[in-house]
């Protein structure tokens, strides 16, 4: 069974009572606007009972108030960087544009980062007079992109699932990455509990065929393919001078492209 190292232990808060109240005024504001459509008699709604009907009172909302209400009614996130050394966050503790696939639904331009070492996806939101930080499930998380990176989520032999980059996708052969982080107890701190982080690091897995194969070098790499063509691959990795362990994304990709047409003989 092959264990990702996952992470029980989440910084975050439960919903306070400030965003409960925000909640039950925005559900009331809601109830309003309902009332609104059907005194003033929009022309474009026609059928009340219909999909349609309700996806444009959803528009209308999202319209006046910003922010989707489906991200944002979770668990509130926070995180006190000052504490301790490092952080869990992938590469740097900064929000960046970001694409989302949520409930089904696909976000353009939200502001998130991504927790690693929680396998968690931090959604920043400015509401009318402050932000927050909510957390979003991971099971309605069908993937999400940022810095040129694309990540998937993926449940291995009954493992939980989790977060992986998707380096290369050629249907038949998907290579992914696993970034991960480790945490250890700190010191620096005499009053309060502190970490320190070590640097972002990935774990490397070849789907080949739904079938999922981990791989630390060349020769771990090669015998996740078929035998009659892994002599093909490892001949073309040396001539190219490419070493898995050390090969860029783009790089990664050509490799995948050069061993898809010998896995479908």
């Amino acid at each position: 069974m092959i264990n990702f190292g996952l992470s029980s232990n989440l910084n975050y808060k439960q919903i306070g009572l400030s965003r409960i109240l925000y909640i039950l005024r925005m559900r009331i504001i809601l109830l309003f606007l309902v009332s609104t459509i059907f005194s003033t008699g929009l022309a474009q709604i026609k059928d009340p009972s219909s999909e349609k009907y309700f996806t444009e009172i959803q528009q209308l909302a999202n319209e006046k108030y910003g922010t989707d209400q489906q991200l944002i009614n979770g668990s509130y996130y926070e995180y006190r960087q000052d504490r301790d050394e490092g952080h869990p966050f992938l590469f740097e503790n900064k929000f960046s544009n970001a694409d989302l696939i949520f409930r089904e639904i696909e976000y353009k331009g939200i502001i998130a980062k991504y927790d690693v070492y929680n396998q968690s996806l931090i959604l920043k939101s400015d509401l009318e007079n402050y932000q927050i930080t909510t957390l979003l499930a991971i099971e309605f998380v069908t993937e999400f992109s940022f810095s040129g990176m694309l990540f998937r989520k993926y449940s291995f032999n009954g493992e939980a699932p989790a977060y992986f980059q998707v380096v290369s996708d050629e249907d038949e052969i998907v290579c992914l990455y696993y970034w991960h982080k480790t945490r250890i107890e700190s010191i620096h701190q005499r009053i309060y509990s502190s970490f320190k982080y070590s640097e972002s690091k990935h774990k490397n897995y070849l789907l080949i065929n739904e079938q999922i194969g981990q791989f630390r070098n060349n020769r771990s790499f090669v015998k996740l393919f078929p035998m009659n063509i892994q002599r093909d691959i490892l001949s073309y990795l040396k001539s190219e001078k490419l070493r898995v362990k050390k090969v860029t994304d783009a790089e990664m990709s050509g490799i995948i492209q050069f061993s898809k047409p010998l896995l479908l003989k």
